[in-house]
């Protein structure tokens, strides 16, 4: 489960490093609702709490001496196995931040998701307009 979860956030952070430039070049052109353009404007403020919630999330690992927490999704940050020993390396503070990136730039991905399935009528270009041109 580990291995999917460090590919899905790869996966997730090279996603949103390409929706961040799309959402912004939109915001400036004015081609989306407002709506859009609200949300657009409020991302970070979703953004960054949680990304530093993320910071508190773990999951169940399972071991042949049995199952143990693992801190950070997708980045595993920290794990206790049954013994009680942490497993801190010096990568933690690594995945920590890479935790807190994809988390904080969920909602550009999200925006950008709205703008593909959902564009605006006000992006369409009106085709009838041109006919009218042309005839």
């Amino acid at each position: 489960m580990t291995v999917a979860l460090l590919i899905a956030g790869f996966a997730l952070l090279v996603a949103e490093l390409y929706a961040v430039p799309r959402n912004r070049r939109a915001l400036s052109e004015g081609a989306f609702s407002e709506s859009w353009r609200f949300a657009c404007r409020w991302q970070l403020a979703v953004g960054i709490p949680l990304g530093f919630a993320s910071q508190h999330v773990w999951y169940t690992a399972s071991a042949p001496t049995g199952p143990f927490p693992v801190w950070g999704i997708p980045f595993p940050a920290s794990a206790v196995p049954v013994r009680g020993w942490d497993y801190i390396v010096q990568l933690s503070a690594v995945s920590l931040t890479l935790d807190l990136v994809v988390w904080m730039l969920l909602p550009s991905l999200a925006l950008w998701a709205w703008s593909i399935l959902w564009p605006s009528q006000d992006s369409m270009p009106n085709k009838s307009l041109e006919r009218t041109r042309e005839g």
